[in-house]
């Protein structure tokens, strides 16, 4: 777990198998400042809880909860308490994501937005679990 000071942990970003897609895995009770990235980002709070602002609001995620990010979305975060928080994320080529809804609803879009910050569902949860655990080696994975 993170240190006592809450500024240190670990943020590592193992091989990704699948082209076109990057992978973080955190574990860490660092606060990050404001920052984007040009990836539609996808992925799991696996412990603790993590607040956020962004242009969607003020985001909270707990344990089993997924998180998204949209390309360019400027947002912060910090964890809920001194514990930390760690997480699982896949970054995925915008293009990659617009294909998919294009394929899903046969319209084809250069605008895509992924809607729900924070998603509590189960059944998400397991698919983004079986995902990651394909998509990065378990000796890559830091668990």
């Amino acid at each position: 777990m993170p240190a006592r000071d809450g500024t240190r942990g670990r943020v590592h970003m193992p091989r990704c198998a699948i082209a076109g897609v990057e992978a973080t895995v955190a574990e860490t009770a660092r606060a990050f400042p404001r920052h984007s990235h040009d990836r539609f980002g996808v992925g799991l709070i696996v412990s603790g809880g993590h607040k956020s602002a962004s242009g969607r609001g003020l985001v909270e995620a707990r344990m089993n909860d997924v998180i998204t990010v949209n390309p360019g979305e400027v947002h912060d975060g910090s964890p809920l308490d001194e514990r930390g928080r760690a997480w699982h994320v896949l970054y995925f080529e915008p293009s990659m994501l617009a294909g998919a809804a294009a394929e899903l609803d046969g319209v084809q879009t250069r605008e895509f937005e992924l809607t729900r910050p924070v998603v509590h569902d189960p059944l998400l949860k397991l698919l983004f679990e079986r995902l990651f655990a394909v998509a990065v080696q378990p000796s890559d994975a830091g668990d």
